[in-house]
């Protein structure tokens, strides 16, 4: 998708493309002041007040485009009804974000500390803001679309973070966005019509906290975790957002949580934690997320669709099919350029192509003509005498090899390439994809801190001590999480045995007859 350059200058370049949008998307004339705010009605989150500025900011097309991002990409092809979008997860996780600011300045209040010191109104109005915005670089189809440009992206990442947390892709796109010069005047104009300047908003306290960042001041590390931690505002809003709407119950005591957050100090950091007694709504937390994972995110139908949008801009690329790109016709070549692309883009460009294949492959997904699983690659379809490779972590080793993200990607396309050609079927390299995906217990959750019952002068521990996060992520991967080898229907078969064939080879194992879907 990029054009051959080095990170900086890729960063450079993004950074300028990233400015020509906020042009056409962030408001530049005079702001006409609002005198009151909205009340908004939420499904989830009922009945809740915006402040004027906050609407301002609402009202920009750049926070309405996410009217037309589905928060959870494809999943409504399998959850007829999870068709919310980005919009209303952004209004929610403002809302839940300041009811967590609120619970813990009363729970400062009764125990007596200083973390109502903390969150004055300046903290408050700026945690807020970065909510609202924290969403706002998120492309068509939200996470589906950050496997096409998410690889390369990272890349940039790492020249703009050499140290520290590393931010997801559209995490990235938001800070820029956040941090560019035209959102920037924007936002002074916002502060002086509003009367803001007076309160310590700031800009770059604001995009930080959207990557998960501090301004060099771990003292203010608890403001980010509101926003980017193993405990935000983010994570609860989606746990009941996506489960309501795609209608999968979860379980989940909020009103606890709530009452056993607190701010501690840990070495030279303030952060955010939680009480010993509250360990029973992390665990709920890590449950949900398992159940998520393996009734929605990574169901087998969402994952095949997912690598069919891929294949659609796999072709896209190869063939140099220009799109419409901020009313220029232009291949993609930066991550600034799907940011002009929202959902129903994908199949207009059906109804707009002259190119028939491009056509049938956007099509496919439209009139949900999916891929099938030939071939599984779990624990489960690995012969037993390789029992010593047979974990996840190990199937994983052994297909990676140590790769980075951009490799891995590349490496897993080259692989259903060498499938496709050894199957010998009907049908093109677009349609044939080796599917892998991420475990639902990541590195982040082992960060959360838990304080002791009371106040005994024991250090706060890490959650691994009160929880066997290592025991559950073994069983999950074990059990519920599965790779794939897609394929169209019609040449199943013959890209299963292929399959077979190719990964016994590659990864010096043999697969037992469950490898293969019938």
């Amino acid at each position: 998708m990029n054009k051959p350059m080095s990170p900086e200058a890729g960063l450079k370049q993004l950074k300028a493309d990233i400015e020509n949008f906020c042009r056409l998307y962030v408001p530049s004339g005079e702001i006409e002041v609002k005198d009151k705010g909205k009340i908004i009605h939420d499904t989830i989150w009922r009945t809740n007040y915006f402040e004027p500025y906050e609407i301002e900011i609402i009202h920009s097309p750049l926070f309405q485009r996410l009217r037309y991002i589905n928060q959870m990409g494809f999943v409504d092809f399998v959850y007829p009804s999870a068709r919310h979008s980005r919009f209303e997860h952004s209004l929610g996780v403002t809302i839940l974000a300041g009811r967590m600011i609120d619970a813990v300045m009363q729970n400062s209040v009764r125990r007596q500390n200083k973390a109502s010191e903390l969150l004055g109104e300046d903290v408050r109005k700026s945690i807020r803001m970065s909510a609202l915005l924290h969403d706002v670089g998120h492309c068509l189809y939200s996470h589906t679309s950050e496997l096409v440009y998410g690889a390369e992206l990272k890349k940039l990442i790492k020249c703009q973070f050499p140290d520290g947390n590393k931010p997801s892709p559209h995490e990235f796109l938001s800070y820029l966005i956040v941090t560019s010069d035209v959102f920037r005047d924007y936002f002074e104009k916002i502060k002086s019509k509003y009367c803001l300047h007076n309160i310590d908003i700031d800009i770059d306290d604001i995009a930080l906290r959207i990557v998960g960042h501090t301004k060099g001041d771990e003292l203010k590390e608890y403001a980010t975790n509101f926003i980017a931690g193993p405990l935000d505002a983010d994570k609860l809003d989606y746990f009941y957002r996506d489960s309501q709407f795609s209608g999968i119950p979860i379980q989940l005591d909020l009103d606890r949580l709530l009452h056993e957050l607190d701010i501690s100090s840990i070495g030279e950091a303030n952060i955010l934690t939680v009480s010993e007694v509250g360990v029973i709504c992390i665990e709920q937390m890590i449950f949900n997320k398992m159940i998520l994972y393996s009734s929605i995110y990574t169901h087998h139908k969402v994952e095949a669709i997912d690598c069919m949008f891929r294949g659609v801009f796999e072709y896209i690329e190869e063939n140099n099919i220009p799109l419409n790109i901020g009313g220029k016709q232009k291949k993609p070549e930066t991550a600034a350029d799907f940011l002009y692309l929202v959902d129903y883009h994908l199949f207009a460009l059906a109804d707009e192509t002259e190119d028939e294949k491009l056509k049938e492959l956007i099509n496919n997904i439209r009139n949900r003509k999916l891929l099938k699983r030939a071939f599984l690659i779990t624990r489960k379809s690995i012969e037993t005498e390789n029992a010593d490779k047979v974990s996840w972590a190990g199937i994983i080793k052994l297909l990676y090899q140590d790769k980075d993200e951009a490799k891995r990607n590349q490496y897993l396309r080259d692989l259903a390439r060498e499938i496709h050609k050894e199957s010998k079927a009907d049908c093109s390299p677009y349609e044939i994809w080796v599917d892998i995906p991420k475990s639902p217990i990541s590195d982040e959750i082992q960060t959360i801190m838990v304080r002791p019952r009371k106040n005994t002068g024991t250090q706060c521990e890490g959650i691994e001590k009160y929880y066997p996060l290592a025991q559950y992520k073994d069983l999950y991967e074990t059990n519920r999480l599965n790779g794939y080898v897609f394929a169209p229907e019609r040449c199943r078969e013959q890209v299963a045995q292929a399959a077979k064939t190719v990964l016994e080879k590659r990864l010096s194992v043999k697969f037992n007859d469950f490898a293969v879907v019938r």
